[in-house]
């Protein structure tokens, strides 16, 4: 599959595949069934969405990571979706929001990340119900010149405080590319 012209079915299918691999990992360290995390799930128990609220971006992660090399860290942005949740009129439910680093902002990067937001929303509500548009994926994507400038989003990954959470890097924690100060 070329990433660059993923097709909205080829996104729709991944998503699904992602959210199912999520739900099976969040039960078996629930010591459950997909079907109980599902009950949790629906029944709104915030611990329950915090983990596959985790999960998912850790799989969205190494899914971006496999299919572009350019991504080196993926991070989730809690005190960034908390601040939009107060700012908008009728946010997400369930909001993921990723702050990917990339070496470049490629087209195929940017295709990727585009059909997966799409694709997301309706490959959990597929699973948990609920409307589509209660569920989101918000990336943001910061490339080097961002770093080198601590333009946008960047200045988050070197923030002292606040700090988005790092779900995937290609370069293990604490690497000499780490990025993050030490």
């Amino acid at each position: 599959m070329s990433v660059s012209n993923l097709e909205t079915s080829d996104a729709i299918v991944h998503a699904q595949a992602l959210v199912e691999r999520a739900l099976h990992s969040q039960s078996a360290k629930r010591h459950c069934g997909v079907d109980q995390t599902l009950t949790a799930l629906r029944r709104g128990e915030n611990t329950a969405w915090r983990e596959l609220k985790l999960e998912l971006a850790r799989n969205i992660a190494e899914f971006l990571g496999f299919f572009v090399q350019d991504v080196q860290a993926v991070y989730v942005a809690d005190a960034v979706d908390s601040y939009r949740h107060e700012l908008a009129e009728n946010p997400p439910r369930r909001m993921i929001h990723l702050v990917i680093f990339a070496n470049v902002k490629t087209a195929a990067l940017k295709a990727l990340v585009n059909a997966l937001e799409r694709a997301l929303g309706a490959a959990v509500s597929e699973y948990v119900g609920g409307a589509v548009n209660e569920y989101s994926l918000q990336v943001q994507l910061v490339d080097s010149a961002d770093l080198e400038q601590l333009a946008r989003y960047a200045a988050l990954l070197t923030a002292p405080s606040q700090r988005p959470t790092c779900v995937w890097e290609r370069e293990p924690v604490g690497a000499a590319k780490s990025i993050a100060p030490q």
